[in-house]
């Protein structure tokens, strides 16, 4: 298994992860030190992440807090490694597997 710590570290529920990130990955770091996600699905899934943690942070302006707190600081963080060389080095899932030239 990978090192990247998961909220259950059997396995990676993807779909359940393009939808609810925060209920399979403790950070969004995490997401992209996963060996079992291609890039496409990493950026989905902080993609994902993204959109709910500017949810909290406009909830926690307009005087609603209470909840988990906005982690919008270190999804854009990890969104940036994903970015900033175009690939975390993982590979493909429609690559891996076949054979290298």
């Amino acid at each position: 298994m990978n090192s990247s710590r998961l909220r259950n570290p059997e396995i990676v529920d993807i779909e359940r992860a393009k939808t609810s990130p925060a209920n399979e990955f403790e950070r969004p770091v995490d997401v992209v030190d996963s060996g079992d996600l291609s890039d496409k699905q990493k950026k989905r899934i902080l993609n994902q992440w993204e959109v709910d943690a500017q949810g909290l942070s406009r909830a926690s302006d307009e005087g609603m807090t209470g909840g988990e707190p906005s982690r919008l600081t270190e999804v854009q963080d990890a969104r940036r490694k994903i970015s900033s060389d175009g690939s975390t080095g993982t590979k493909d899932r429609r690559t891996s597997g076949k054979p290298q030239a």
